[in-house]
């Protein structure tokens, strides 16, 4: 009987023990979790719903665009895209942000930010357009903002979604399929042309 009696005692002395362990463990891993935050290893969305910003320089461009080294913009990412804005007879910077669906819904964001590099001033007009269809076509309706270039070196941007102005009828800010820089737009590439851009990103 004394026997059962310690055996029965054992086994809650190990349970409460069990218990215990499992309390600590929740402990240390919501501790964890709040210091891997805080150093930034994980995004603030992880653990809520509030809008980060959003970096498109780590995104797959395509068009006469290449990543490039040569020109950095201090504070921004570590590479530019090299832009030959001046290829004839067109020119352009394309993302799909239809490969990103997290991308997708600019809603919520309030502006666009980016960089750009110059060698000079000259006639160049840099078209910025966004795409709500996801296929091109004449008739294709989009938003789009213009920059003169009338500088050099570096120059920054912070332009408001609602600057942009909408060609035809596009269906709101929630669907963005693809963003596009052009220079023959509205104007024709100017031979030799080369920009930069560098810290393209979204912000709430």
């Amino acid at each position: 009987m004394n026997a059962f009696l310690n055996y029965a005692k054992l086994c809650q002395d190990l349970a409460g023990s069990h218990v215990t362990l499992l309390q600590s463990l929740r402990v240390s891993l919501r501790k964890a979790l709040f210091l891997v935050m805080a150093m930034g290893v994980l995004p603030a969305s992880a653990g809520s719903d509030e809008l980060v910003v959003s970096n498109l320089m780590e995104m797959k461009w395509t068009g006469n665009v290449k990543p490039s080294s040569e020109k950095i913009f201090a504070g921004g990412s570590d590479y530019s895209l090299s832009w030959e804005a001046g290829h004839v007879p067109t020119s352009r910077a394309r993302l799909l942000l239809e490969d990103y669906s997290n991308l997708t819904d600019w809603s919520s964001y309030h502006t666009l930010e980016l960089s750009i590099y110059a060698e000079r001033p000259n006639e160049t007009l840099i078209t910025i357009a966004a795409y709500p269809e996801p296929l091109e076509s004449d008739e294709a309706s989009y938003y789009f903002y213009r920059i003169p270039v009338d500088w050099s070196g570096w120059k920054e941007f912070s332009i408001p979604l609602e600057k942009f102005s909408p060609v035809r009828s596009p269906d709101g800010w929630s669907k963005i399929s693809r963003l596009e820089f052009m220079s023959h737009h509205g104007a024709s590439p100017i031979p030799g042309t080369i920009l930069y851009l560098n810290n393209i990103r979204l912000k709430p």
